[in-house]
């Protein structure tokens, strides 16, 4: 059920309705989540579409199809990530779009992210999201990271964690282990930092990690051996 412009209800309630109207013909229609318009665009288009694109109503959407933010319209190749960032979304939205974008490896890359810089708006806080771009891209710019190893990386760092940013903070670590020696954090806390790394990136990036940090071992003892 389309209209003339090849809309169905699910796109028209993601440019204009609220979080309940959508969830409601979400429910009815759930395969409409994968239903383009004439212009090739999803559902996760049109709610990416709008200046204040909501937090809720996207979070539903990429949680009943977590690929959605991959989809290319074909004409431009534009994702929903792309709108987002052209209408200047907030940051909550965008950062919620990104981390399932950034999941894909191919998505890593410099080439992948420059064209998202470009297609930022001038509205609003268009600065700040020009900036989170520029570290991310920075991340995977191999130049950026020969010129100044350490400064480079410990910035990044930095930056994620300024915004809140999980996801590029775990990025961040499972690329440059050695950059957790930047946070400067007490022992304490960095022992329960790490409790949460672990659960969240490589085996070896661990093991990186904990070297780094050998005040963390320092109350590790050898048990003594049994008796036989």
């Amino acid at each position: 059920m389309k209209d003339s412009l090849g809309l169905t209800p699910l796109h028209v309630a993601c440019r204009c309705a609220s979080f309940d109207v959508v969830s409601l013909v979400l429910s009815a229609w759930p395969d409409a989540l994968k239903e383009r318009d004439d212009y090739d665009w999803t559902p996760l288009h049109c709610a990416c579409e709008k200046k204040e694109a909501s937090y809720d109503v996207v979070s539903l959407l990429l949680n009943s199809w977590p690929d959605a933010v991959n989809q290319e319209e074909i004409e431009e190749g534009l994702t929903p990530l792309h709108i987002a960032f052209y209408n200047v979304s907030p940051m909550e939205t965008i950062i919620l779009l990104l981390d399932k974008w950034i999941e894909v490896s191919d998505n890593r890359n410099k080439d992948r992210i420059e064209p998202l810089i470009k297609i930022v708006g001038y509205e609003g806080d268009a600065e700040e999201r020009k900036e989170l771009l520029h570290y991310l891209c920075s991340l995977f710019d191999e130049e950026t990271q020969q010129i100044d190893d350490d400064f480079s990386q410990s910035e990044i760092m930095r930056y994620f964690v300024s915004i809140n940013w999980l996801k590029g903070i775990f990025l961040a670590i499972n690329m440059y282990p050695t950059v957790t020696k930047s946070l400067d954090l007490h022992t304490n806390i960095m022992a329960d930092f790490l409790s949460v790394v672990g659960k969240r990136c490589h085996l070896k990036t661990m093991s990186t990690v904990i070297q780094n940090e050998p005040e963390l071992l320092e109350n590790v003892y050898t048990l003594p051996e049994a008796h036989t």
